[in-house]
């Protein structure tokens, strides 16, 4: 496996997640991408590129934040967002978790990876 900031580039130029992807500056891509690798290592040395990818653009999104505490919204006042229910692990892209089930190479028992 191969992460590159250049695959990171074309991999979101053709995807709903372009916009979020570019609005981060190349340093902070670069470091999102190191940072998704360390998330998803968690399950496994050999993940597909796509799911890293989703995983570095899911962690430039106020929804990674929200993630990480295992909500599903966040509110100030009389204003709330809702991100609908949490099917991945706390942290983990639902779009990079969806990858790394569809993929075969993991067997997945109670919601987790095994």
């Amino acid at each position: 496996m191969t992460i590159t900031l250049s695959g990171g580039d074309a991999y979101h130029a053709q995807r709903l997640t372009h916009e979020t992807w570019i609005s981060a500056d190349a340093a902070k891509r670069q470091r999102a991408l190191v940072s998704a690798q360390d998330v998803l290592q968690r399950f496994g040395s050999s993940l597909p590129e796509a799911a890293v990818y989703e995983q570095a653009a899911y962690m430039l999104t106020q929804e990674y934040d929200v993630s990480l505490y295992n909500k599903t919204s966040i509110g100030v006042d009389s204003i709330s967002i809702g991100y609908g229910s949490r099917t991945a692990p706390s942290g983990v892209s639902p779009a990079a978790w969806k990858i790394l089930t569809a993929s075969g190479r993991f067997a997945v028992k109670g919601g987790r990876l095994i």
